[in-house]
């Protein structure tokens, strides 16, 4: 079976939650129905952040000064996220799709990573010297961008896949295992 939905349907509505990584526990909620009720719930110092990023602030808002890791999807995965949350005490992972702005992805997106598990990385330092955010091309099945606030490049347990393979008119199961850094874990296991 086969259903699609409207992204932002006309009538109807859009849910946005912050939920714990690790128990699955829904922590915060907030219904959307209409682009109008966003303007009147927003409050004014998002005006100048993109849409995401409020979003992202308003749903993690009880928890600034924690320190928290944050993983969240593309729809959220910005520079301007990372540097907002930086700002309110929490450190950040996310998979980059669209949001590209201030990110290295032209420079990223031209690496001959050709495996799954190659990995490189650019940061981004303070004038302490003290890296802040980093942005990580990472080749799995296909090239996922991430960027970080939190977590590492260092290597961590790589993950098996199962696959079937076609070999000649028969098909077989093959285990296939790649190789995956700290932030991809962490981000996977909240994330998947």
């Amino acid at each position: 079976m086969h259903v699609v939905f409207d992204r932002k349907p006309e009538n109807g509505c859009e849910f946005q939650d912050a939920v714990c990584g690790q128990s699955g526990i829904m922590l915060r909620l907030s219904v959307v129905t209409t682009a109008e009720h966003r303007q009147e719930d927003a409050t004014g110092e998002e005006d100048d952040l993109p849409h995401g990023t409020a979003v992202l602030k308003k749903l993690i808002a009880p928890w600034a000064g924690t320190k928290r890791v944050v993983c969240a999807d593309s729809y959220f995965a910005i520079v301007t996220a990372t540097q907002q949350l930086l700002s309110m005490g929490l450190r950040f992972i996310g998979v980059v799709k669209t949001g590209t702005n201030g990110l290295p992805i032209g420079a990223l997106s031209v690496l001959p990573l050709k495996e799954r598990g190659e990995h490189v990385s650019y940061v981004h330092t303070t004038a302490n010297g003290v890296t802040d955010i980093m942005a990580v091309l990472w080749v799995d099945r296909k090239r996922r961008y991430f960027i970080s606030s939190a977590s590492t490049t260092l290597p961590r347990t790589p993950y098996d896949r199962v696959r079937w393979w076609q070999v000649g008119e028969d098909s077989e199961r093959a285990v296939l295992t790649v190789a995956q850094m700290q932030v991809v874990e962490i981000d996977y296991q909240c994330c998947a």
